[in-house]
């Protein structure tokens, strides 16, 4: 009931909920969800220190939820 923002990795058990909710995604009411599955990458594709790591998918994630950020998550100050 609130916006989404997911990212996942192609090659990793967690896709099948990215999938899943990817079916979902779109405006849903005045909610927003928006899903990326990255293929070809695996589980800790983020992780700059692991054997898993993906630049190009990372650095796209990364813009993507700072872009999600910027537009639905409102300081309180």
């Amino acid at each position: 009931m609130c916006p989404v923002v997911g990212s996942y990795p192609g090659k990793d058990f967690t896709a099948r909920s990215g999938r899943e909710t990817r079916c979902e995604a779109g405006t849903v009411g005045d909610r927003t969800r928006t899903i990326k599955i990255y293929p070809g990458t695996r589980h800790s594709f983020f992780n700059d220190t692991g054997k898993s790591y993906d630049a190009d998918a990372a650095k796209d994630a990364w813009r993507r939820t700072l872009e999600f950020f910027a537009e639905h998550v409102r300081s309180t100050r």
